[in-house]
């Protein structure tokens, strides 16, 4: 369900990632390679960037610093609950499924990295890791699930609309879509399935576009079901509109005249005078007897 992604055929990857990195990740990244990590956080990702590239053609860059392990498992884990926060109360359409997978590549592999002589740290870093791993699986799960059972919406044209064009074209989070452009998609393609219907009589008629050389078709269309009582209906919430509105000019006119100010309105005594005034009115639907007070 990821955006610009085939739901059956996606897997779950689980890399690193430059620009999803804050500056103290990015920082930790390039000081365990032994690689300067001073500068903006854009400097700090083009470094990144090229140092991952180098890794992956085969160069390894020696970890020479050791770490305060007590220190880190306490990053690590504040991180992973951060992950969580957002797993477990965000709906799944707001999920930043690229960016929770870098995360967990990130924290996993600082976590691999913690050695200690401790037997305490060392016990809170294999609970670390089997809380890592234990999130890990219930994610994939999730979004896998997510993506399996995707929802179908009904084919209502008045849903579409040009915002989900936006999040379509958007370079996004690669987070799952949202309801709009699950609309539009499905809207699109129905719409191309089922092209609208001509008017069968218009053909043979001397309305027929491709016979008077009009540039439009001419669409069937059913006719629109009209409220009987529509009017009726308006003209009851105008007066009581209105009444509303006299009501409050003249609690305002007589605040100004009496306070030289419409600062001391009496707020009740406005609410009670409506009150009474929509007692007074009522709309009479003549048509079943009904009163609607």
């Amino acid at each position: 369900m990821q955006n610009g992604r085939n739901a059956k055929n996606s897997k779950m990857e689980f890399k690193l990632d430059v620009d999803r990195l804050l500056r103290d990740e990015l920082e930790y990244e390039l000081q365990i390679r032994r690689i300067d990590y001073s500068g903006n956080v854009e400097k700090l990702r083009k470094t990144l960037r090229s140092a991952l590239a180098l890794e992956k053609s085969g160069n390894v860059f020696s970890q020479i610093i050791q770490l305060d392990a007590k220190t880190e498992i306490t990053i690590c884990e504040q991180k992973l609950k951060e992950l969580k926060d957002i797993f477990f109360t965000t709906e799944s359409s707001t999920w930043p499924i690229k960016k929770i997978q870098c995360k967990l590549a990130h924290i996993f592999g600082r976590v691999d990295r913690i050695s200690s002589s401790e037997e305490s740290l060392l016990s809170k870093r294999s609970e670390l890791v089997n809380l890592i791993m234990e999130f890990i699986s219930e994610f994939s799960s999730k979004v896998a699930y997510t993506e399996e059972h995707d929802v179908q919406l009904p084919n209502f044209p008045e849903f579409f609309n040009e915002q989900s064009k936006e999040v379509e074209n958007s370079d996004s989070d690669n987070k799952l879509p949202t309801v709009s452009s699950l609309v539009s998609s499905t809207y699109k393609k129905r719409k191309a399935l089922n092209p609208p219907e001509l008017d069968k009589d218009a053909l043979t008629s001397n309305k027929n576009p491709l016979i008077t050389g009009q540039s439009t078709f001419i669409i069937s269309t059913k006719p629109i079901i009209r409220n009987p009582y529509q009017d009726e209906i308006i003209q009851f919430k105008e007066k009581v509109a209105e009444k509303i509105t006299n009501i409050i000019f003249d609690c305002l006119k007589s605040a100004s005249l009496e306070q030289n100010t419409i600062a001391n309105v009496n707020n009740l005594e406005i609410k009670t005078r409506i009150e009474k005034c929509l007692q007074n009115i009522s709309y009479n639907n003549n048509h079943n007897g009904e009163r609607i007070e």
